[in-house]
């Protein structure tokens, strides 16, 4: 009887281990992104240009596989802008997963 209760337990525990969301071991990345027309400076000379955080590049996002990620994007630009998610693997469609 003791053997068939470490069993069961046993069985419960891989169990539960192997059917939790992934989302129990993996943490949350959130990451507030602002993209306007500010005066930039290269070489001495100063124009403007589009910037993300007030700089160019943008910043590095950091994530480790597994994660979530939670971006906001302001677009303080006045037209629709676009931001091109390099590193980011999508599915074979090859749009980006749960993307909205």
């Amino acid at each position: 009887m003791k053997s068939f209760l470490n069993f069961l337990c046993t069985s419960l525990l891989v169990a539960l281990v192997l059917f939790l969301p992934i989302n129990v071991f993996s943490k949350t990345i959130k990451y507030d992104l602002s993209i306007e027309k500010k005066p930039i400076t290269i070489h001495g000379r100063t124009s403007s240009g589009m910037t993300i955080n007030v700089s160019i590049p943008g910043p590095v996002l950091k994530f480790t596989e597994g994660d979530f990620a939670r971006i906001k994007v302001h677009n303080k630009m006045d037209v629709n802008t676009s931001i091109h998610w390099q590193g980011i693997f999508g599915n074979q469609s090859g749009s980006i997963v749960f993307a909205s």
